[in-house]
């Protein structure tokens, strides 16, 4: 299997960089965009559903390897959508299947708005126009805070007791804990900058049904956790019906937001995504 490559896309704004991490491949490939707070490692199970693709999985600025944004401010969708359409504009390859997961498929719809010759397929996960403010509240109690923690066994116990409601299938909190987190200054950290909770802060989101629209006529692949607080089933219903050509997935027993590792996520994937 080819090796992993890490490389970095300068974003023009006090020296900051966008850590992107490649696989080369055969066929379409298939950009990952992680979550609000999550980066790169969520996808690694990408890399072994799909040995002989080519896979980007980005950090956006402010996550995993990517630099801290010196301006909290930035730390925006409108922003990390002009970082994602700045360096799509610098690669060669005509289209791209896409993952996006709650604010990556955010950002993924906001693709299909600006770029949509550049898509083939996508797959949203667990995010749609309209965001519960359930979801939202208890995003906005989380963000920031928790940690440091001594070492690994204290950061798997303190991920697992926190993330087991919505996870209750879960059976590799290691990996888990290892994806949320990593080791900084002897200490193990969870891997973002803790201003990002500005982003969360403030009034309701107010639906965003438009950019949703974009997608029509493409093909997308929308999951929903069953139990999910911020992704209600009557947004779904209505996603598949502007969309006549998308498809949906339930995960059982899954909460916000499904990790892809689950079987019917990999099943699913698998066929959708394949070229």
């Amino acid at each position: 299997m080819p090796t992993v490559e890490r490389t970095f896309f300068a974003l023009g704004r006090a020296g900051a960089r966008m850590a992107i991490h490649e696989r080369a491949g055969c066929g379409v490939p298939i950009l990952c965009i992680p979550g609000l707070t999550r980066n790169h490692r969520d996808f690694d199970g990408i890399l072994q559903m799909f040995p002989s693709r080519p896979v980007i999985r980005v950090d956006l600025c402010g996550r995993g390897d990517s630099d801290w944004d010196s301006d909290p401010a930035r730390y925006t969708p409108a922003v990390y959508l002009a970082d994602l359409t700045a360096w799509l504009a610098t690669r060669a390859e005509p289209q791209f299947d896409v993952i996006g997961t709650s604010l990556g498929g955010i950002l993924t719809m906001g693709l299909a708005s600006q770029l949509p010759q550049r898509l083939r397929r996508l797959v949203i996960n667990d995010i749609g126009p309209v965001i519960e403010a359930a979801g939202i509240d208890a995003i906005r109690a989380r963000v920031g805070e928790g940690g440091p923690f001594v070492n690994w066994a204290e950061a798997i116990d303190e991920v697992r007791a926190a993330q087991l409601p919505a996870h209750p299938r879960e059976t590799d909190w290691p990996r888990f804990a290892r994806a949320l987190c990593r080791a900084r200054d002897s200490q193990i950290v969870f891997d973002y900058d803790p201003a990002i909770s500005q982003q969360t802060r403030g009034a309701e989101i107010e639906p965003f049904w438009p950019l949703y629209q974009s997608t029509i006529g493409l093909a997308v692949l929308i999951i929903r956790g069953e139990c999910s607080d911020l992704f209600s089933p009557s947004t779904l219903a209505r996603m598949l019906q502007l969309n006549p050509v998308a498809e949906a997935l339930i995960v059982a027993q899954t909460g916000h937001a499904p990790t892809l590792y689950e079987p019917e996520c990999v099943a699913a994937m698998g066929q959708f995504l394949a070229d």
